[in-house]
C-alpha cells in the first residue's frame, strides 16, 4: 500500500510477493526487501525481491555470492556512501550498497551473521557476508538504522532468556555501530537518557538521528517511549 503525503490518500499499488517478518530498505527509487515467512506455507523465504517506486512494479532478483540462511524478523538499512562509478540505474541515489543484519532462521535460533548487498542492475543482487570482528550478540526485532556511513543496532532480543550487563532475560538494550566505510563494529560509550531493554519498537532516520519509538521489554510493553 503507497499513502501519498500530497493528496493524503492510499494507493493500493501493484502486488507484490505475500510475506510477513521480512526486511525491507529504500535505495534511491527502489525498494529490496528479503526473507519472511511466507503467507502460503509458514516455512521462510530466502529470496530478494526489488520493488520500482517509479513505475509501480516488482521483479524478483537472481542471487549471486555467499550462501544464507532463510531469515525473518531481520533489518536491512542503505547506507551514504556514493557511488564510485556513474550507474545508469540509480542515477538519482545517494547510496551505494544496503547491509543486513541480525534475524531468526526456521529453527528459530537468533543470528548476528552481517551481509554486505550490491545491486546489479535491475535483476540482480550480489550477496557478501562480513565477518567483522566484535559483532553485537546475536538478536532480532532490532533497531538497524543509517545515518551518515555508521549504521546503529539498539536492543532486539534473543532465543535464549538469559541475562547479563547488556540483556535482561534475552532482551537487550546496547547499542553498537558499525562503520561500513572501514566495515568495523564499534561500541561507543552512550550519554544523555539511559536505554533500557527492548524489541519489536519502530526506528527511523532523521539526518544525523535514530528516532525509536515504542517496542516491548521481557514482560510488557514500553508506555509509547519515544527516543
Amino acid at each position: 500500500t503507497i499513502f501519498d503525503f500530497d493528496k493524503l490518500e492510499y494507493d493500493a499499488g501493484s502486488r507484490g510477493p505475500a510475506r510477513r517478518d521480512h526486511a525491507a530498505a529504500v535505495l534511491g527509487k527502489f525498494m529490496l526487501i528479503h526473507g519472511g515467512i511466507s503467507h502460503e506455507s509458514a516455512a521462510l523465504s530466502n529470496d530478494f525481491n526489488l520493488y520500482n517506486l517509479e513505475q509501480d512494479c516488482w521483479c524478483e532478483l537472481k542471487v549471486f555470492g555467499c550462501e544464507r540462511p532463510a531469515l525473518s524478523h531481520h533489518k536491512l538499512a542503505s547506507t551514504a556512501k556514493k557511488y564510485r562509478k556513474p550507474n545508469r540505474y540509480n542515477e538519482n541515489c545517494a547510496s551505494e550498497e544496503f547491509y543486513m543484519f541480525g534475524g531468526k532462521t526456521q529453527e528459530g535460533t537468533s543470528v548476528n551473521t552481517l551481509y554486505r548487498i550490491r545491486l546489479e542492475g535491475v535483476s540482480a543482487v550480489r550477496v557478501e557476508k562480513i565477518d567483522a570482528k566484535r559483532a553485537p550478540m546475536p538478536r532480532f526485532e532490532i533497531v538497524w538504522n543509517s545515518s551518515k556511513l555508521d549504521t546503529l543496532v539498539h536492543g532486539g532480543k534473543t532465543h535464549e532468556e538469559t541475562s547479563s550487563k547488556r540483556s535482561y532475560r534475552g532482551v537487550f538494550h546496547d547499542i553498537h555501530l558499525f562503520d561500513t566505510t572501514k566495515e568495523i563494529w564499534l561500541e561507543p560509550t552512550i550519554g544523555g537518557y539511559p536505554t533500557t531493554v527492548r524489541f519489536g519498537m519502530a526506528s527511523v532516520s532523521i539526518g544525523s538521528a535514530v528516532v525509536v519509538f515504542g517496542g516491548c521489554n521481557a514482560s510488557h510493553f514500553h508506555d509509547g517511549d519515544l527516543y
